[in-house]
């Protein structure tokens, strides 16, 4: 079997499926062992799949995205520890939810047994995470800015903040 992966030169082939991916989690699928299927027909409903993602795209247009921030060791730290250290490490979640809602919506509102017969139920059975985004869009920023609204406690402070700035600004102001 080594000799095959040589005679095919396995290694350039996945470098250069990888440099194809357009995130960090699509190069982690592509150099782990999800590319190995054990039967015909799991490897035939994985062209189909492409197949008809390809027709989807051709026939809807592409669909425009930003390249999402790499979550992949937030979302492990979350899952270890419970918790994310920053609001900006918060808004690189809230921004990958809101790009990945935007694909989902696209094979939604595209799908059809007619072009998408073999993707129908996995796109019937995705879950958009509105709740979820519409709760961190009140907290936090794309880019990882706190808003007030995050918390009471939090505007309270960061009004707090701004009456003592206010308060220095006119003390400074006197003494000039």
């Amino acid at each position: 079997m080594q000799d095959l992966f040589e005679i095919l030169e396995w290694p350039k082939i996945v470098e250069h499926l990888e440099s194809c991916c357009q995130t960090g989690y699509g190069r982690l699928l592509v150099s782990s062992e999800t590319l190995w299927h054990n039967t015909i027909e799991a490897i035939h409903q994985e062209l189909g799949m492409v197949d008809e993602t390809k027709r989807l795209i051709q026939q809807q247009g592409d669909i425009s995205l930003t390249e999402p921030p790499d979550i992949i060791p937030i979302l492990d730290r979350l899952k270890k520890m419970g918790h994310i250290h920053s609001p900006e490490e918060l808004g690189a979640v809230l921004n990958t939810l809101k790009i990945l809602r935007q694909i989902a919506r696209f094979f939604i509102q595209n799908r059809s047994r007619e072009i998408t017969p073999i993707l129908l139920p996995e796109i019937e059975a995705i879950v958009l995470p509105n709740d979820i985004i519409e709760t961190l869009d009140g907290m936090v920023t794309d880019e990882g800015v706190l808003l007030d609204s995050a918390s009471e406690q939090y505007a309270s402070l960061r009004r707090q903040i701004h009456q003592h700035q206010a308060q220095l600004k006119h003390y400074m102001q006197g003494m000039v």
